[in-house]
């Protein structure tokens, strides 16, 4: 198995684990996470990946010294009550970013005709 040269920080694997919402299920899954959450032990680079698909995370956030700081793009977020806004899971991140990304990709086509035809 192919060890990951570079140390994935701790504090980066809790951060995807409370991200994903699935903390508790990953120690079925990921056998050594709690070597790696205590840093006895590294994960090989299947593993991190395999970890990366579990959580939805970007597997390159894995290799940050600290966790990315994620927010929400659109200014508004409605809440039940008078009540702050909680931090955006990421399915809500995963979602607004796809139809930001559509919504670029149809003001192209529709400024541009000439796009289409490609």
């Amino acid at each position: 198995m192919t060890r990951v040269t570079i140390t994935v920080s701790e504090e980066v694997i809790r951060w995807a684990l409370e991200r994903s919402s699935q903390g508790e299920r990953m120690g079925k899954k990921f056998p050594k996470i709690s070597d790696w959450l205590s840093g006895k032990g590294q994960p090989t680079m299947h593993q991190l990946e395999e970890l990366a698909q579990a959580t939805s995370t970007p597997l390159g956030y894995f290799f940050l010294s600290n966790p990315p700081e994620e927010r929400l793009s659109i200014p508004h977020f409605r809440t039940l009550g008078d009540g702050s806004p909680q931090k955006p899971s990421a399915n809500l991140l995963e979602t607004v970013q796809i139809m930001e990304r559509r919504q670029a990709w149809i003001m192209e086509t529709r400024l541009n005709p000439q796009a289409r035809r490609c």
